[in-house]
């Protein structure tokens, strides 16, 4: 019997599921592994889309790649003379987009750029928002004790204009879209994009496809050996060092929790295949890949976290 399965949970791409998987643990595992979850979920993410940028263009307009770069100059310029308005922003960086389109390079690349560039860092410390904060309740009393109320309602003005700069501008935004992207844009893709229709014959003839054995060797072996294997590198080169409580073991369960892919692993799939039946296939493939590294990945990290302290 065919039945069409839509996975809902597709909607919460790797950068929301992997690093939940290892809240599952809880407190169990050390907060610097959570921290490097993310950061892995993240940096994987962006190297897909760079794969997308680079090896999926087939033509390329050097005119309006031009432009684009011409208006990421203007988006470096704005930050450098301290412009904060992010309607302009905004605007500039739908033309980036709209450049970088029409250059024949996939304009998902122009989010990651964009997205480098948005300052991570709040435009006030805390240090200086104590300091401003302190001088603006000096002249917020003098305005009540003189019952100035236009002077005290200008004043209440500037703490909130004080306090909005406490937040970086990628925190915001990201505070701003979240809803949207999670609850909303994630759960279309996936409707969108992650349909299969599932019946003996569909499942029998992923299960013996290459399409599937590529998949599932890369999203688990791959993700297992690159990750692990790059980590040891940076450790033994001195780039890196494992934190207090973090042994090999609970960074071989994160690599497999990378091997997760849904939305941008589907949206590779739609570049890479024009066959159905092979689509179909790699749909197959990439959600059998993606159960089978949630749960390796987590009983790894589980196992690994109930070990005495001492264990290596």
């Amino acid at each position: 019997m065919r039945a069409r399965i839509f996975p809902i949970f597709a909607s919460q791409v790797k950068l929301s599921i992997a690093p939940r998987g290892s809240a599952f643990l809880g407190r169990r595992l050390p907060s610097e592994l959570r921290v490097f979850l993310l950061a892995l979920a993240i940096v994987d993410d962006i190297g897909a889309i760079l794969v997308i940028a680079l090896f999926y263009t087939e033509s390329v307009s050097a005119t309006a790649l031009m432009v684009a770069g011409a208006l990421l100059g203007v988006v470096w310029l704005l930050q450098r003379v301290g412009f904060r308005n992010p309607t302009l922003y905004f605007l500039v960086g739908g033309l980036v987009w709209l450049a970088v389109f029409e250059s024949g390079v996939h304009a998902t690349i122009a989010g990651v750029i964009l997205g480098i560039m948005t300052p991570s860092k709040p435009y006030v410390d805390p240090d200086l928002y104590k300091e401003r904060m302190a001088r603006l309740m000096d002249h917020f009393d003098r305005a009540r004790e003189a019952g100035d109320d236009s002077s005290e309602q200008g004043v209440l003005g500037q703490m909130e204009e004080l306090t909005q700069w406490t937040e970086s501008p990628v925190e915001k935004l990201e505070r701003m879209v979240h809803p949207w992207t999670a609850y909303l844009i994630l759960p279309l893709f996936a409707l969108a994009n992650a349909g299969v229709a599932l019946s003996g014959e569909s499942v029998a003839a992923a299960l013996g496809s290459t399409v599937l054995l590529g998949i599932v060797g890369g999203l688990i072996v791959g993700k297992l050996v690159g990750v692990t294997l790059v980590a040891w590198i940076a450790v033994k080169m001195g780039v890196a060092s494992l934190p207090a409580g973090v042994r090999w073991a609970h960074v071989s369960g994160v690599a497999l929790l990378a091997g997760i892919g849904f939305t941008v692993s589907l949206f590779i799939t739609g570049l890479a295949f024009t066959d159905p039946a092979i689509v179909d296939q790699a749909k197959i493939a990439i959600l059998l890949a993606s159960l089978l590294a949630g749960g390796l990945g987590y009983g790894t990290l589980r196992m690994v976290s109930s070990e005495p302290e001492g264990a290596q």
